[in-house]
């Protein structure tokens, strides 16, 4: 029997579900108590805000899901378009088990709400948001450029949710994969940056001692480096000569190495981390490695 202690969390993943095959209107307090098993009187205990507060809860509940769903898929991808694919198996799945109730988390819930509820309007903003954050950064580990890899996100999600409902409408996944095995075909022929282009790179070494300084390496090497370590955060490439720190100057890594070697000083070449570009990190192939370790 569940201890009343998880009633909050029961209570917040029924909603989601219900949310999901109902929607919001169609959903009750007494649906809720019903589906979780939770105690009568704890509604408004947990959720004082009421039936928005609750809503917002799923809502964010839902972002944790498809980017557990992307995380996934990408373990069992080994390229962007067989990323899509997996996904796309595991939604299909998903819809199949549900006997076509279970589409996407939150659609239903958009086509109700937005514009009109501006605060979880701007919730389900949050996690296409996340959605899309979390297959453009797979994408770009995979060499595809940065901007190209955000497009490419909007892509697969927009074709996502228009197949789903295809597919709830028709009690079959046969649109949702056409669509799928369609998408993922233009993913697998998109061009990819060359390895030796500076790349979204991820943190991909080991602290510094003293400090929180993250050292990074450039081209192949750091590449096949940041893709081992798996790290989360997404850093930007910009290779920065010393002489002149108040330049941005987007230089290839085979220059950035060359400049580390023959400039004086540690740290020649470095990479800026986020797009305000208040810290950057000493780096700039093996010498420059060296020379940061010393």
């Amino acid at each position: 029997m569940p201890r009343r202690t998880d009633s909050r969390s029961r209570m917040i993943h029924a909603a989601a579900e219900l949310f999901r095959q109902r929607g919001y209107h169609a959903t009750a307090f007494s649906d809720v108590i019903r589906a979780s098993g939770a105690p009568r009187g704890s509604t408004y205990f947990h959720f004082p805000g009421g039936k928005q507060e609750l809503a917002r809860e799923a809502i964010a509940l839902a972002g944790d899901e498809i980017e557990e769903l992307v995380a996934q898929a990408a373990d069992r991808a080994d390229g962007p378009g067989s990323l899509v694919r997996a996904l796309g198996d595991m939604v299909a799945a998903r819809l199949e088990g549900s006997d076509y109730h279970s589409g996407c988390a939150i659609a239903t819930m958009v086509l109700e709400l937005a514009p009109e509820n501006e605060e979880l309007s701007t919730d389900f903003e949050t996690v296409f948001g996340r959605w899309r954050a979390a297959l453009a950064r797979r994408f770009e580990t995979w060499a595809i450029a940065p901007g190209r890899a955000i497009g490419l996100a909007d892509l697969v999600m927009s074709a996502f949710e228009g197949a789903l409902i295809l597919s709830r409408a028709a009690r079959s996944t046969e649109s949702f994969s056409t669509t799928v095995q369609a998408v993922a075909e233009v993913i697998d022929h998109e061009p990819r940056q060359p390895a030796d282009h500076p790349l979204p790179l991820r943190p991909a070494a080991t602290h510094a001692p003293g400090n929180q300084q993250l050292r990074y390496g450039v081209g192949r090497d750091a590449v096949q480096t940041c893709r081992r370590l798996g790290v989360n955060d997404q850093v930007r490439h910009v290779a920065q000569l010393r002489e002149i720190p108040h330049q941005r100057q987007q230089v290839s890594p085979r220059f950035a190495l060359t400049a580390s070697r023959t400039l004086p000083g540690p740290g020649c070449c470095r990479v800026q981390h986020g797009a305000a570009g208040k810290r950057s990190r000493p780096v700039a192939g093996r010498a420059a490695m060296r020379m940061c370790s010393s």
